[in-house]
């Protein structure tokens, strides 16, 4: 059987951000796990200020653009991932993401950082 043609067959634009967001979601669940004892972060607004901050670069690095407020609905998800979801528990992350938002809290990497970033790779890299 000839798969070959399957690669270019395109993906419409809802799976292309369906399957960016999931991707997304796993990507930032995973690294939350990588902090030793996460768990008992649960109630840290650091924490969700970190989760807010991977959201907002990735979803600017892979160019997802959905219905507004998908972002807060990805972060409700990933939170659900990684903690138990009781109402006040819900409650609390989505007035902490409103605070963090409102008060600009919730950046972009600047695309210096990323220059320096890459070039140091290029650089120093240990072969």
């Amino acid at each position: 059987m000839d798969i070959s043609s399957v690669q270019l067959i395109k993906q419409s634009k809802n799976l292309h951000e369906f399957h960016c967001i999931n991707s997304i979601i796993e990507i930032v669940v995973e690294q939350i796990k990588t902090i030793p004892q996460y768990e008992r972060l649960a109630r840290s607004i650091d924490l969700i200020l970190q989760i807010c901050q991977l959201l907002e670069n990735l979803c600017y690095d892979n160019n997802v653009k959905a219905e507004k407020g998908y972002k807060l609905d990805m972060a409700i998800k990933i939170y659900e991932k990684l903690f138990s979801t009781k109402p006040e528990d819900r409650d609390f992350l989505i007035q902490s993401i409103k605070f963090l938002h409102s008060n600009n809290k919730i950046k972009r990497v600047k695309f210096y950082r990323k220059v320096i970033r890459y070039l140091k790779n290029v650089l120093f890299k240990k072969e």
